[in-house]
């Protein structure tokens, strides 16, 4: 495209405005503006006129030399027109250039963290499933190309950002294979402890050294509150006093099964000593008797246990009137059918609401299982949402999905059976080793008889759970 050229000769060839202007100048200057007497006011009147005439004299003047440069007039038109017309193409063009830049950038930006992922899931075993968002952060890589001002610098910034989470990748692989190394040394034994393993292996290897401990003795220690009996040490010979008589007869069955056991293990239950091979005890009759005594009491404090537990009462939030109670259906009644309704909008709004509620009567740490749906099939439960957001961060165990229904029922407020016994042939607990010595709240949406939260609080203390706490957000009320 040439460059643009004008060139204009403006040149005045004759004029006398300049001696005109000075003369006039000094004619207004002299102008008299206090009227007084007749004659004043006769000069005044002819000076307008005069002025009137010199006003339109010099307009006649100025359109004169204007018709004199048209054709400038008209270049400047035209050089105002197509710089307009520049102007709004840049802009539509700049546009476009800022949006295409964008684009691109974060096509590049994707490309590099596909890389990376691509990588990342190129590895063996567990690696690939853990959660790796640190390292996939997308502010990462707009920070690599944020200064750059062409695409060619921006990928060479990617390139070496890919090559720096690459390696950061490969020093995380040997960790996690660290800590599974540690993990596993205790996983045989102690593999309940550890239900949240994918979070653990990202740990540093001292935290998580630190972590398994804790895990262990805390256990440890609720194991040994569980079964170590409050015996008293006494001497042969030595005879009882009073107050360790007492504590004798205040044994519970745990401590007398377990004195037995201590027996059949042909040792002595005070001193834990092994009895002289001589005495009558080496019997193999009094032992297969004394065998038979310790199942039957065992089977005896199950039973006794089990009435405990089924006579929990669970705890509530507030009363649920169903639909049929007219008026008395109040919003938290609604609000309940819809937790339980799946195609629900107000769903998730419900959910955040019964989770405020139950976010402070639920204690943390401890392991959360719902009461299982009398239908198997049926997955998608709100139930299961608060949970999520109860355990979220690691506040609480999710121990959804634990206990689940082998057989479909028909539901209670369908015409099902409201008694235990219904329940606890249709439930199943996943995997026993979670619950052991876990505290455990047993949540549901709504109790009516508590026939299903016994059932399964039954099945929770059969797996040894340290304690159990039945928890519903609401009761139904037939009022």
């Amino acid at each position: 495209m040439k460059d643009l050229l004008i060139s204009i000769k403006g040149e005045i060839t004759a004029s006398n405005f300049y001696e005109w202007q000075t003369s006039l100048i000094q004619y207004i200057d002299s102008t008299n503006t206090e009227l007084v007497t007749d004659e004043d006011f006769a000069n005044a009147d002819g000076t307008v006129k005069t002025f009137k005439a010199i006003e339109k004299r010099l307009d006649t003047v100025k359109q004169s030399a204007l018709d004199q440069s048209h054709d400038i007039i008209c270049l400047f038109k035209a050089i105002d027109s197509i710089k307009s017309h520049v102007r709004e193409t840049r802009l539509v063009l700049n546009r476009q250039l800022t949006k295409r830049k964008k684009e691109i950038r974060l096509e590049l930006i994707d490309s590099a963290i596909k890389r990376v992922k691509k990588f990342i899931n190129s590895q063996e075993g567990v690696f690939p499933l853990l959660n790796h968002k640190d390292i996939l952060q997308e502010l990462d890589f707009e920070l690599a190309i944020k200064s750059k001002s062409s695409l060619t610098t921006a990928q060479f910034a990617l390139d070496r950002l890919v090559q720096a989470k690459i390696k950061e990748v490969g020093q995380r692989l040997d960790l996690v294979a660290l800590n599974e190394r540690n993990l596993s040394n205790v996983c045989n034994d102690y593999h309940f402890l550890f239900h949240d393993k994918k979070a653990l292996l990202l740990k540093a290897t001292d935290d998580l050294d630190i972590l398994i401990s804790n895990r262990v003795l805390d256990y440890k220690e609720k194991e040994r509150k569980i079964k170590t009996p409050i015996v008293p040490k006494i001497t042969e010979g030595e005879l009882l006093p009073e107050e360790l008589t007492a504590q004798v007869n205040s044994f519970d069955k745990v401590d007398f099964i377990m004195a037995l056991e201590c027996i059949a293990d042909k040792k002595n239950p005070f001193s834990g000593d092994s009895f002289p091979a001589h005495l009558f005890l080496n019997d193999v009759d009094f032992f297969g008797v004394l065998n038979r005594v310790i199942e039957e009491l065992k089977n005896e404090k199950l039973r006794s246990e089990e009435f405990g537990v089924a006579n929990l009462e669970p705890r509530y939030i507030a009363n649920y009137f169903p639909k049929r109670n007219g008026a008395k259906h109040d919003e938290f009644s609604r609000n309940i059918l819809i937790l339980k309704n799946t195609s629900s909008a107000s769903r998730e709004e419900v959910v955040c609401d019964f989770f405020s509620k139950l976010e402070p009567i639920i204690p943390v740490n401890c392991l959360v299982v719902s009461i299982p749906s009398s239908d198997p099939a049926n997955r998608d439960r709100g139930i299961s949402e608060i949970i999520k957001k109860l355990c979220h961060e690691g506040r609480r165990k999710n121990g959804d999905g634990i206990l689940y229904r082998s057989k479909k029922i028909l539901p209670a407020h369908f015409g099902g059976l409201r008694n235990v016994t219904s329940h606890l042939d249709t439930m199943a607990v996943s995997d026993p080793s979670l619950i052991v010595g876990n505290d455990v709240v047993l949540l549901d949406d709504v109790v009516t008889s508590g026939s299903s939260f016994r059932a399964a609080a039954i099945k929770l203390n059969r797996c040894r759970a340290m304690s159990i706490t039945l928890i519903a957000i609401g009761k139904t009320a037939h009022e």
